[in-house]
Order: C-alpha cells, then structure tokens, then sequence
C-alpha cells in the first residue's frame, strides 16, 4: 500500500469547494470517501492514509492541543468543531472502529438551505404513512406535525453494515460510562 504524509486543510480545500458535498469519512489503510448529494464516493484523490497519518491529522485537527489528543485516546471517541483555513466550519466525530481511528467531518454551510432547496417541502407533503429514515426525518417530520398533527414515528436501524460496527470496551469506552456511572 503506497501511503504518503498528508495536510487536512489541503484535503478539506478539494471538499470545502464543491456545496453539493456534506461529509468526509476518513479512514485508516483504505480509500477515503465523501458524501455527494447523499451518496458515499471514494476519493482517489485522497492518499490512503495509515495509523501514523492519521494521528497526524488528528493533531491537525485538534491544533496539536495534546492535551485533547490525550483525552481522545482515553475517551475513544471526541465531538468537535473546526474551521478550515478558507473559513468553512466543520463538525468532526473522531472515533476508533476495529481498533483504528476514524473522522468524519460535516461540512458546516454559511447558507442553510431551505426545504424546497432540499426538495422535502413536496416530500413531507405526500408521506401517507408516519415512517422516516434516520437522518432526513427532521424536516419533513416538522412540516408533517406542523400540518396535519400527528405523531410521528421513525425506525433507525444503527448499523445494518457488519464490517462498519464498533465495539463497547474495544473501541468504546463503556456503556456505564455514558450514563454517569464510573
């Protein structure tokens, strides 16, 4: 595998350029990829990044604070938001799967788009049945509730791809530890 030092600001310059794409998944030993108008592309463009690389990027990312490196490390996972160099803000979700780290960075617009931009106004309007995918049901939840009062109910299936799921105590600290309880 040919891996190469890389610079997140030059990475994020080729996707903070383009508004039809939301998200850059980054991961370790693999093709990069980002979201395209919902779909999921993998970048050829993006070096394949290794463990190394990646630690880099994160420090990046963390503007070589280490002392929030180090609590990631201990935490296992990190929220968190960053600006690019061009001035585009990002929320990045830094986490470990299969013992790797991973980010995924949303794009942050200046704009937001309104639902007809979104194409959910005629959407929401022709649901007949009260179900919604996980991420697009806001919206289109709201305009639904808003106009013809009902509940509304959605299904999310969390991982439904085996070779993406993450572990607790692996690559998550424990369950416990959410709920408050050392």
């Amino acid at each position: 595998m040919n891996t190469v030092r890389v610079d997140i600001d030059s990475i994020l310059a080729g996707i903070a350029e383009n508004p039809n794409i939301s998200d850059l998944h980054l991961t370790c030993s693999g093709k990069s990829s980002y979201r395209l108008n919902g779909d999921i592309i993998k970048d050829e463009k993006i070096p394949i990044i290794n463990s190394e690389n990646m630690e880099i990027i994160l420090k990046q990312l963390f503007q070589n604070n280490a002392q929030n490196f180090d609590k990631f490390i201990c935490d296992k996972e990190s929220d968190f938001a960053y600006e690019g160099k061009d001035g585009t803000s990002y929320r990045v979700n830094a986490f470990f799967e299969k013992g790797k780290i991973g980010i995924v960075m949303r794009k942050i617009n200046s704009r937001i788009r309104t639902l007809e931009e979104m194409m959910f106004s005629n959407l929401a309007e022709s649901i007949k049945r009260n179900v919604l995918a996980a991420k697009k049901r806001t919206f289109p939840s709201d305009r639904i509730y808003r106009k013809r009062k009902i509940n509304i109910t959605s299904k999310y299936d969390g991982i439904y791809q085996q070779n993406k799921k993450r572990k607790h105590h692996h690559d998550r600290r424990p369950y416990r530890i959410y709920l408050g309880r050392r």
